[in-house]
C-alpha cells in the first residue's frame, strides 16, 4: 500500500476521531480532544501533527486517514510522541514504523535530543512498535496525574 505523510489540518479531525475509535485509543470527547480543542493543537503543533493517508488501495479509497502521531517537543530537548495509532485493519504493513520515523526527524529538526513516549502496559502492539524502533522501558518512573476540572 503506498501512503503519504503530511502534517494534519483542522479539516482531518473527524477522520483522526474515528481513527483512533478503530485503534482503542482513549478519546476525551468533553476535554482535550474536542474538535476546536484539537484545531488549536493542530495550528500550534507546527507540522509535527502527522497524519498517514492512502494513496489509491484495493483496500481503502485514495486519501483515507491510516494512521496518526502526534509529537511535542517539551523546551528541555525532549520530544514526546502521542497517539500513534494506525487503523487495524492495515497493521503490520510498516506504516506505524515510518510515522514514527517521520517524527523523530521533525522532533530532532526542533531540537530534541531524547525521544519519550508513554504506552499503557496492556498496550503490547505499540509496545512491540516501540521496542523495534530502539525505545528502552523504564519501569521506575511512576506516571502521576492531577487533572483541573474539567479533567483534561
Amino acid at each position: 500500500m503506498s501512503i503519504a505523510i503530511r502534517p494534519l489540518r483542522a479539516a482531518d479531525i473527524e477522520a483522526m476521531i474515528a481513527l483512533w475509535r478503530a485503534a482503542g485509543l482513549p478519546h476525551r470527547p468533553g476535554g482535550r480532544d474536542r474538535p476546536e480543542a484539537l484545531a488549536a493543537q493542530i495550528e500550534s503543533a507546527g507540522g509535527l501533527f502527522l497524519g498517514a493517508f492512502t494513496l489509491g488501495a484495493l483496500t481503502s479509497p485514495a486519501g483515507e486517514l491510516v494512521g496518526t502521531v502526534l509529537g511535542s517537543v517539551d523546551g528541555r530537548q525532549k520530544g514526546w510522541v502521542n497517539r500513534l495509532a494506525v487503523h487495524p485493519e492495515l497493521r503490520r504493513r510498516g506504516i506505524a514504523r515510518r510515522l514514527l520515523a517521520e517524527v523523530e526527524a521533525r522532533l530532532v529538526a526542533r531540537g530534541a535530543l531524547l525521544f519519550t513516549a508513554l504506552v499503557e502496559a496492556r498496550n503490547a502492539t505499540s509496545l512491540a512498535v516501540f521496542h523495534a524502533a530502539g525505545y528502552e522501558e523504564n519501569r521506575d518512573v511512576v506516571y502521576v496525574r492531577k487533572p483541573v476540572s474539567p479533567p483534561a
